[in-house]
């Protein structure tokens, strides 16, 4: 007699909530031209040192000259500060899922 072996990949489970967040995130975005921080991530152990700012930076001066603002979200409330400095304001807070929270920022051009 054969047997029949269902194999369900890692991420299965999670793909409702990574959906959930996609929605979220875009129906969020701000309607007008912008460029938007996908992603920016330095090793815990080389925080503080100014690398964040040195990978922001270039992105923002290209805004800029381009005339547009920047949209990113973060799920750390901790990051909000580091972002405010270089001229991200708070717009609002969404949660994804209860306790599951996402900050979203928006910089105008300078």
């Amino acid at each position: 007699m054969a047997e029949s072996l269902t194999f369900l990949p890692a991420g299965i489970p999670h793909l409702g909530k990574a959906s959930k967040l996609q929605r979220l995130v875009v129906s969020n975005w701000p309607k007008e031209p912008h460029w938007y921080l996908s992603v920016l991530s330095v090793s815990p152990e080389s925080q503080r040192r100014g690398h964040g700012g040195v990978l922001l930076q270039p992105g923002l001066d290209a805004a800029d000259r381009d005339g547009v603002g920047c949209w990113l979200e973060t799920q750390r409330e901790s990051n909000i500060p580091f972002y405010a400095r270089f001229g991200f304001g708070l717009v609002r807070k969404v949660e994804v899922e209860p306790e599951v929270p996402l900050w979203l920022m928006w910089r105008p051009p300078a």
